[in-house]
């Protein structure tokens, strides 16, 4: 495979090379249970210019053991640790089916669409029920084929998340959505939990991973601030997905390196200007705009009469270029001057005898 992939299309919007990156303005459940607070991240995304929501949905604690397995995070301005049981954190956060769909429809109130991470097979049926965006299977999910073929069969285009995995894991997890004939696949390169400190992130794996499957690649940053997030899209990123917060010391998971709600009109400003700078790779043919006039000409240093020749010791080189560019001095030099050329003049092809 190569990376000359056509873009996939969420909701009409191109994600691939050549293209506007695309931005995920994450909220996943950082609101818990409160549907307001979630409806107010919801608004701040849409003002803001996101692209598109990015959420997750936990509907049932069967989908974690209450085992007393712990998960250890940090969280705070000051590298702050705490633990939690898996089972606690999910049964936490989750909301009935119906709840999501009252979210979600505030989200599209706004015209802000959803992409949802899904970790269940009746969130995959819901979400395909709502026609939402895209499907995110995360990487912790890269290996349940019973997820991924339900979520591409729906044939709504997916995201996965690759974390850790191996080559042959993101493969076969590729081969199970061609198998549903679902080829609307970008894959999320993801370095790992947050905060994941800079030298962890390897942008270079992006095109790594774009010449190996031939599909749009986009990051999942996990990293404590925003330049993550240009360098990726220097590195060939078609998508940007960052968490959000009202308060990224807030003490829960993914917090850390969230980045702050009032900071997200700048972020999408710098993603849209380092987007646009980036172009479509490929050399002019013409260029109208090319400035020549800032490039050099001859000029006469002195007087110069008929039967001197041109040297160095009476030109010289100056913008703009009004008469022979200096690209053609090796043409003229040592040649017999025909006409008078006053100091400060520039020498012209009528000035110069080629007998």
């Amino acid at each position: 495979m190569n990376n000359n992939s056509k873009p996939v299309y969420i909701k009409g919007q191109p994600v691939g090379d050549g293209c506007p990156a695309v931005f995920l303005a994450e909220i996943n459940s950082a609101f818990d249970t409160d549907m307001e607070q979630g409806q107010r991240m919801i608004r701040s995304a849409s003002e803001a210019g996101a692209d598109f929501l990015k959420a997750e949905i936990l509907c049932s604690t069967d989908i974690v053991l209450n085992d007393g397995s712990r998960f250890e995070y940090e969280y705070g301005d000051n590298g702050e640790r705490t633990s939690e049981t898996w089972y606690d954190i999910v049964a936490r956060k989750v909301n009935p089916l119906s709840f999501y769909e009252s979210l979600f429809e505030y989200s599209r109130s706004l015209n802000l669409e959803f992409i949802v991470s899904v970790y269940d097979l009746a969130s995959v049926e819901f979400l395909a029920d709502m026609q939402a965006a895209a499907l995110k299977i995360p990487s912790s999910n890269l290996n349940h084929e019973p997820l991924i073929v339900a979520a591409a069969k729906t044939s709504i285009p997916l995201i996965l998340d690759t974390n850790k995995a191996y080559t042959s894991d993101i493969a076969r997890a590729l081969l199970w959505c061609e198998q549903q004939g679902n080829s609307n696949v970008v894959l999320n390169h993801h370095p790992g939990s947050g905060p994941a400190p800079a030298e962890q992130h390897n942008l270079n794996y992006i095109r790594h991973l774009k010449q190996t499957f031939g599909v749009p690649v986009g990051l999942s940053c996990h990293y404590v601030g925003d330049e993550i997030l240009y360098a990726a899209l220097g590195a060939g990123a078609n998508l940007l997905e960052k968490p959000i917060s009202f308060d990224p010391s807030h003490k829960d998971l993914d917090t850390v390196f969230a980045a702050n709600i009032d900071d997200l009109p700048s972020i999408l400003a710098k993603v849209r200007a380092c987007s646009a700078a980036l172009g479509d790779g490929k050399p002019r043919a013409y260029m109208p705009d090319r400035e020549l006039d800032q490039w050099m000409g001859v000029i006469a240093q002195k007087d110069i009469t008929p039967g001197d020749k041109l040297t160095t010791d009476n030109c010289r080189f100056s913008w703009p270029c009004k008469g022979i560019s200096v690209e053609d001095w090796s043409k003229i030099e040592g040649r017999t001057v025909v006409h008078d050329i006053f100091a400060d003049h520039p020498v012209r092809w009528g000035d110069v005898s080629f007998d």
